[in-house]
């Protein structure tokens, strides 16, 4: 009866302890792909940040290059009609 109590107590423990590294396994495991997450969000916010950059670069090009079309026009328009002899269309 004591060897069948003691056998008893012996396969619990063996069974918890299973268990018990079980959850450590586990615990890694998460731990891993929250690490994992943590890059991948970061991954995401660095791309979205260079995306805006670049559109925001762009944006700025455009409005450089529509300012130059502006002062060379506005120049044109000045050598073909001296400001004292706007067409009247003009003034």
């Amino acid at each position: 009866m004591k060897l069948a109590l003691i056998l008893f107590a012996l396969v619990c423990g063996l069974i918890s302890a299973y268990s018990v590294l079980e959850v450590i396994k586990a615990q890694k495991s998460i731990t891993s792909i929250s690490g994992r997450l943590d890059t991948a969000i970061e991954l995401v916010r660095t791309s979205f940040i260079n995306e805006n950059r670049i559109k925001k670069d762009s944006l700025i090009s455009k409005i450089q290059e529509l300012e130059f079309k502006q002062d060379y026009y506005t120049k044109q328009l000045d050598i073909q009609y001296p400001s004292n002899k706007l067409p009247i269309c003009l003034e």
